[in-house]
């Protein structure tokens, strides 16, 4: 019993001399305040974004908020409805106003309105302002349909693309597009219907662009046009904001605006947004687009923003990889784009697969950036992408956000039918919002020593057969657009509604393929390499389709090295996706051993 006893004291000293740590005056004092200050930190920051108390708001910094996170009006955005969450009331407009009943609105008269209630009576604020000019027409500002090559050979070096913008307040506001948004007044219901019936659903105008970050916690006013060409200007009372941590200069934003319920009936053709100083006289509108309920079932594509020397060849493949898998639309940006690009997108475009938008950055004089840059400016402007994306695309059923070097493949649907497979998902999970992808990626720069003869060589995706394993910190999504809450998607991410839930898919059963060169802190040659022949072998069902394009759309001489290419047992790349650089790795991995 003692030898027990001596036995367990002497470990009882060895475990406590292994974890002894001597910790001297300076350094406690040292720990304890920093501890301390992280602690302050963090409650204020928790009661600035949760709490109710506006002398705490008033106390802090405008740009005191989390970073890189969805902020509504500096809260952060939960999973809740959109239509729930409201601003303080704003400043009135006009500080004289004199209460009169609603009357009907006349040709080229500028109205402010807000509602009002007095002796239990609905009145409505309105002060007349006639125009300089009585017989004005008012100019809708739409997106140029032409699109043109004007890559320069640069992609940091910014080339104008008109009519991506417009210009709402000089260096204060710049609107992207104008939505016309049927809600049902009924929570959680949409409107099946082919026309919206006024007196089941509201009208809310919802307006995409950049904000001025001086203008962070400011009241607005939107401007909306109606068909008779009179003005009703009505206040902000909500807009989704996307920011950094790192004050930049322009912010990502939603405006929304309510069409008050004595306009129900009236048809809103262009809409801006001004400061409570000006006035919506003169003001340029952007015309508001009508999305239309697209056939059940219905998937799009978002593959945000197409530039510079984007190659030909693997556009083409890949748009006919999206159609082969059963996508209904792909909605895609330009940006700086080269000739033969330009006549792939063109082509593309007049056969009704892919909706071509325009895409540029306002302030590009004073805020030096340029599309592709991983920095904070640049990020928010894809942001400002996703916003008008999402709600173009809100009539379709289902919504993928992925880029052009990206492949959602179906493991286990027949022909890899990608509608089919969601189908399948969204009967195994009623209640999702949306399918999550991890990505697999196939590292171009891992050496390649496939040789499938010179008629499936030509093609790009059949060179490279070697990936890593499924990775989790990628992942990509499938968005069930009735289930959430549009202005919260991001590139990875969204945000459901409260009633719907995410869904991870299995590995086994789909998953994303990635086609991108390493980058330098991946340690790529590091990585265990698998082979993987799927898409090769989908690509076997389209060769016929992709070779005819090949010999319709691009140029000869690109052509031609394609072929000599193939025959030679190479690929010829056509161009680095999106202008990325090259990391070279060491290839060894697959030299030396045996792929699994």
């Amino acid at each position: 019993m003692k030898k027990v006893k001596n036995v367990s004291m002497e470990m009882s000293g060895m475990v406590t001399y292994g974890c002894h740590l001597h910790v001297d005056s300076t350094t406690r004092f040292f720990l304890f305040t920093l501890i301390t200050v992280a602690s302050i930190g963090l409650f204020i920051q928790i009661m600035y974004l949760y709490g109710d108390s506006p002398g705490m708001k008033a106390a802090l910094p405008a740009e005191y908020s989390l970073a890189g996170r969805r902020i509504m009006y500096g809260r952060l955005f939960n999973n809740v409805d959109v239509s729930q969450i409201k601003l303080s009331n704003p400043k009135p407009i006009r500080e004289k106003a004199k209460f009169i009943p609603y009357q009907a609105f006349g040709r080229e008269t500028t109205f402010v309105r807000s509602n009002e209630t007095v002796n239990n009576r609905s009145y409505v604020i309105i002060n007349e302002f006639k125009p300089k000019t009585s017989g004005q027409k008012y100019y809708l500002y739409r997106h140029p349909t032409k699109i043109s090559g004007n890559f320069n050979g640069n992609i940091t070096r910014h080339v104008n693309n008109p009519g991506a913008f417009s210009v709402a307040s000089d260096r204060n506001i710049y609107i992207m597009s104008v939505f016309g948004r049927f809600i049902n007044r009924k929570t959680g219901e949409r409107s099946q219907s082919k026309q919206p019936d006024p007196d089941k659903e509201n009208l809310l105008i919802v307006l995409v662009g950049w904000l001025k970050y001086d203008l962070f916690n400011s009241s607005l006013q939107c401007c909306l046009l109606l068909a008779n060409d009179s003005i009703v200007c009505t206040p902000n009372a909500k807009r989704l904001i996307w920011t950094q941590v790192n004050k930049q200069p322009l912010m990502a934003v939603k405006f929304f605006c309510p069409v008050p319920k004595e306009l129900k009936y009236s048809h809103v053709k262009g809409a801006t947004m001004s400061l409570v100083t000006e006035n919506c006289l003169n003001k340029k509108f952007a015309a508001v687009e009508y999305v239309k309920r697209q056939a059940q079932d219905s998937i799009a594509v978002c593959a945000k923003i197409v530039y510079g020397t984007m190659s030909a060849q693997r556009l083409i493949e890949w748009f006919e990889i999206q159609r082969f898998i059963g996508v209904d639309k792909v909605l895609m940006y330009f940006y700086n784009v080269n000739a033969e690009t330009v006549n792939v997108l063109q082509q593309y475009s007049q056969e009704g697969f892919v909706d071509l938008r325009p895409f540029d950055f306002p302030e590009a004089d004073t805020n030096y950036r340029y599309v592709g840059q991983k920095d904070a400016q640049p990020f928010i402007d894809e942001q400002v992408v996703l916003y008008e994306a999402m709600e173009r695309l809100q009539g379709y059923t289902f919504t993928a956000v992925i880029d052009v070097d990206e492949v959602i493949y179906a493991r286990t649907s027949h022909k890899h039918n990608l509608k089919r497979f969601i189908l399948q998902l969204y009967r195994r999970c009623p209640e999702a919002a949306g399918f999550s992808f991890k990505t697999e990626l196939f590292i171009t720069d891992w050496e390649n020593k496939e040789d499938k003869g010179p008629e499936m060589n030509m093609f790009y995706h059949t060179k490279y057969q070697n990936r890593t394993r499924p990775l989790e910190d990628r992942t990509k999504n499938i968005l069930v657009m009735d289930r959430i809450i549009l202005g919260s998607v991001w590139t990875h991410n969204y945000t459901s509604l409260p009633q719907y839930k995410k869904f991870q898919v299995p590995a086994s059963m789909g998953t994303l393929k990635h086609y991108r060169p390493c980058r330098k802190n991946w340690h790529c040659f590091l990585r265990r390499g698998y082979r993987d022949q799927t898409i090769a072998g989908l690509m076997g069902n389209i060769k016929r389709n992709v070779s005819n394009k090949f010999n319709k759309l691009l140029d000869k001489s690109t052509l031609n090295a394609i072929k000599e290419n193939a025959t030679n047992g190479s690929n010829y790349q056509g161009g680095s996706v999106q202008s990325r650089p090259v990391h070279k790795t060491n290839n060894t991995i697959f030299s030396n051993k045996k792929i699994s």
